[in-house]
């Protein structure tokens, strides 16, 4: 008799092959002659420290042009563009509401307004903070090293399809703490009609930026053009990847699944201008 094994994940179809999407992304055919017997197991548990984790990769993926540490807080300043490059987030176990007010002081002195971003679970906020913008997070395992080399900085044709020009897109965008950045694109017989930015910090690789032209959408681009990232991250030593949906976001909330991408935590923006914090 031959050894018996498992093969673990989520069943994506059962005809004409008992079909296995891996976490890791890896798709197994079963021909269902071979099955002896199946079992559904319970969603692994999310840990505080796996939260962190993801969240540590994912700010020093976006430093803004400015960073500091404000007992606990890892704050950004990049001139007000973008959300996640002049927020503030509770890195640390140390970060507490009662720092808010240092917090406050940091982002005053960088004349921009203070906007906190608060994973679930890491830091119990004022219940007067009205919180907004619900972001997904989305996580799983990389495979083997696959991917061919991405260049560092954004060429013309992916600035272009990504068509935002604020002063301050490239130096966001190419802005990294220890960690490797790679500008995925597809092209059709011309420039770029596909994007994403990847980013790898911290062993884990954050997928953004994900752009297709109008003209070729739904044709399965972005899906391609995430599969050329995960195989990059994974040959620059990436061990797991994320992505940060917003929660309105249907069509990415499908793409991301398929992929192999599970909801690990969520986090939500909230500014504290008006907001009294007791020291």
């Amino acid at each position: 008799m031959p050894p018996f094994t498992d093969t673990v994940g989520e069943l994506v179809a059962t005809h004409p092959a008992v079909r296995v999407l891996h976490k890791s992304g890896a798709v197994v055919d079963i021909s269902p002659l071979d099955i002896v017997s199946v079992r559904v197991l319970p969603p692994v548990p999310v840990l505080n420290r796996d939260i962190r984790s993801a969240q540590r990769a994912a700010a020093f993926a976006w430093p803004g042009i400015e960073h500091a540490w404000v007992d606990g807080w890892f704050v950004r300043a990049a001139g007000g563009y973008t959300h996640r490059g002049n927020s503030a987030v509770p890195l640390e176990h140390s970060a507490s509401p009662r720092s808010l007010g240092d917090v406050g002081a940091w982002y005053s002195a960088h004349q921009l307004p203070t906007l906190l971003c608060l994973p679930d679970r890491l830091v119990h906020p004022p219940e007067t903070l009205v919180t907004s913008e619900e972001t997904v997070v989305m996580a799983r395992d990389l495979g083997e090293p696959d991917g061919p080399p991405l260049p560092p900085a954004p060429p013309p044709d992916w600035l272009a399809l990504h068509g935002d020009s604020h002063p301050l897109t490239v130096p966001v965008l190419t802005a990294v703490i220890d960690g490797k950045l790679g500008f995925a694109s597809v092209a059709d017989d011309g420039p770029a009609v596909a994007i994403a930015r990847g980013a790898v910090t911290e062993g884990w690789l954050g997928i953004s930026a994900v752009r297709v032209a109008e003209t070729h959408r739904r044709r399965g681009l972005a899906r391609q053009v995430c599969e050329v990232l995960l195989g990059w991250g994974a040959a620059q030593g990436a061990r797991r990847a994320y992505v940060q949906v917003r929660a309105e976001n249907m069509a990415a909330l499908a793409l991301y699944p398929s992929l192999g991408f599970t909801e690990q935590h969520r986090y939500r923006y909230a500014r504290i201008e008006a907001v009294s914090i007791e020291k």
